[in-house]
Order: C-alpha cells, then structure tokens, then sequence
C-alpha cells in the first residue's frame, strides 16, 4: 500500500509541479527497486552510471556506445 501512495505521489508531483521535474525520481524506477532482486538493481546502477559518466565524453561517442554498452551490462548480469 506503501508503494502505491508513493508512486501515486510522484505521478502527481511530476503533473502539477513541472519545475519539480528534474528531482523528481521515477516512479517506475523506485517500484522496481523495491520488488527486484539486489543484482538486477546494482546492474541496472552500474550501466546507469557507466552512461553518465560516458556522457562526458564527445556526442558522437555518446549516441553511437552509450546505449549498447550499458544494455550489455545489463544483460551480461542477467545471463550470470
């Protein structure tokens, strides 16, 4: 029931208060984190951080690796 409120919650502030937006988290996300198994999540941080990082680097390396490098984190832990 937690949950529901929460994710309810975080639909509503991200509809009512736009400016609020980028500190908003998701609510997907957090849902996920809650009902998902430790080495998916850390998988899933691992990849996210990985892209944020790679994000640094120059615009044609970002939108020609960044994806397929943290999806092949990701589903490199999955088949672990």
């Amino acid at each position: 029931m937690i949950g529901v409120l929460v994710g309810a919650l975080i639909t509503v502030l991200e509809t009512l208060v736009p400016r609020l937006w980028p500190w908003v988290r998701s609510a997907m996300g957090l849902g996920f984190g809650w009902i998902g198994f430790l080495s998916n999540a850390l998988a899933l941080t691992i990849g996210a951080i990985f892209v944020w990082v790679w994000n640094k680097a120059p615009p044609k390396y970002q939108d020609a690796y960044s994806l397929p490098i943290a999806s092949g984190l990701i589903a490199g832990d999955s088949l672990m």
